[in-house]
Formats: C-alpha cells, sequence, structure tokens
C-alpha cells in the first residue's frame, strides 16, 4: 500500500513486509550476532540546559504540577499517592516543604485556592482532599 503526494510528500509511504526465513536480518532470520545476546549500551546522560534536579521528587510517574498563585511554591502529585510541596529558589532549585501523604490511591489532579493557603487534589480514590501548605 502506498500514499502519494499530498501532507506525506512526493515519494509516498511505502509498507513494508518482513521477510520470513533467509538473510537480511528480516523477520525469522538469525540475528547477526549468531544468538548472542548484545550488551545494550546506555548513552552517557547530558543536561545542556544546566536544569536543577528536584529532590525528593514524586517516586512515580508525575500526573499534575501548578504554580501556587501567590508565591514561589509548586506542587506535584503523582502515582505514588502523594501531594509534595516544594519552595522554587531564585536559582531554579527546588526544596522539599511539605508533602500531604493522605491519599489511597493515585492523584490526578491539584489546584491551589485563590489565596495560595490551600492545595486540593484528588484522583482514583474517588476522594478530594485539601492540604493546607
Amino acid at each position: 500500500m502506498s500514499f502519494g503526494g499530498g501532507v506525506f510528500g512526493g515519494g509516498g509511504l511505502q509498507q513494508q513486509t518482513p521477510q520470513m526465513g533467509g538473510g537480511g536480518g528480516g523477520f525469522g532470520a538469525p540475528s547477526p550476532s549468531g544468538g548472542q545476546q548484545q550488551q545494550q549500551q546506555t548513552a552517557p546522560q547530558t543536561n545542556p540546559n544546566n536544569d536543577m534536579l528536584v529532590q525528593s521528587s514524586p517516586q512515580d510517574g508525575i500526573t499534575s504540577l501548578k504554580w501556587s498563585p501567590t508565591g514561589n511554591f509548586l506542587v506535584a502529585t503523582g502515582w505514588d499517592n502523594k501531594v509534595l510541596c516544594y519552595d522554587v529558589q531564585p536559582n531554579g532549585q527546588a526544596l522539599p516543604k511539605a508533602a500531604m501523604e493522605a491519599h489511597e490511591a493515585p492523584v490526578m489532579a491539584s489546584v491551589w485556592s485563590p489565596d495560595g493557603s490551600a492545595v486540593f487534589s484528588g484522583g482514583g480514590g474517588k476522594q478530594a482532599k485539601k492540604g493546607g501548605f
């Protein structure tokens, strides 16, 4: 099947059919290393923007990040059932300020109160919680 012209460009996209058996490294062919497992090499980690790493960050995936309307406070929620608050310094460093571990399931959303005195959070536990930070 091919898609010619249009958004995909002049050459079009071609559907590839896997090769069975035979050489060339196709589907079903022996691996080029003769069946030996190759060691995976990891690329060195770089930080070209000189980003700051957050101390005590969520232990699992992050589900929301919200800035306080009144200060340099950032709240992060995640799959680890926690609401974490950071005090973000002028140099970009995020220092842990407070943590709320009242949820029984992943926290999927958060919002600051308009005056910045509290954070409301909710998630998979079918509950909304209020935390004063």
